[in-house]
């Protein structure tokens, strides 16, 4: 699965990988963490169909376990090409394991840093946001995915 979404989107939302859902549908965040996801989206006054959705890997890692080091360095190449067409003003990292590829030197969990916005090597804004899969085990996390959202859309406001 590449990834959903106009070619060019301010907004890029980068996952883990598919599960088991968006493998069979082709669809980044198409499962139960995506319907979550488009909930707060539009809580929050933002489009899916305007942002360009996709992954650190592109195929489901067997056993839907977090992709390894290996998976994601061999993805990484397409992930760079992504970005380089979309140009996106902003990249959301959800959860983890996105964060980590951007940021290999960060230490700590996702609730430390979520919502912030940094700056990569390249120069590309980042905001770490907390996957909405884990909001689903979870539930006091969703607050903050709310929080951030709309953070995300007054930083967009400003831009524009």
């Amino acid at each position: 699965m590449f990834g959903v979404g106009p070619g060019n989107a301010d907004v890029m939302l980068v996952g883990e990988g598919p599960g088991d859902n968006e493998d069979k549908t082709g669809i980044p965040f198409s499962g139960p963490a995506g319907q979550l996801l488009n909930a707060m989206l539009e809580e929050a006054g933002l489009e899916r169909d305007d942002l360009y959705i996709t992954n650190i890997v592109k195929c489901r890692p067997n056993g839907n376990r977090v992709p390894t080091l290996v998976e994601v360095s061999i993805c990484k190449p397409w992930l760079a090409r992504q970005i380089e067409i979309i140009s996106p003003l902003i990249i959301v990292a959800i959860g983890n394991p996105a964060v980590q590829t951007f940021f290999p030197n960060v230490k700590g969990g996702i609730t430390k840093f979520h919502g912030q916005f940094w700056t990569t090597q390249s120069g590309r804004t980042v905001m770490p946001l907390i996957h909405t899969a884990a909001a689903l085990r979870n539930e006091e996390w969703i607050p903050l995915i709310q929080d951030d959202l709309h953070k995300l859309k007054r930083w967009l406001d400003e831009q524009r």
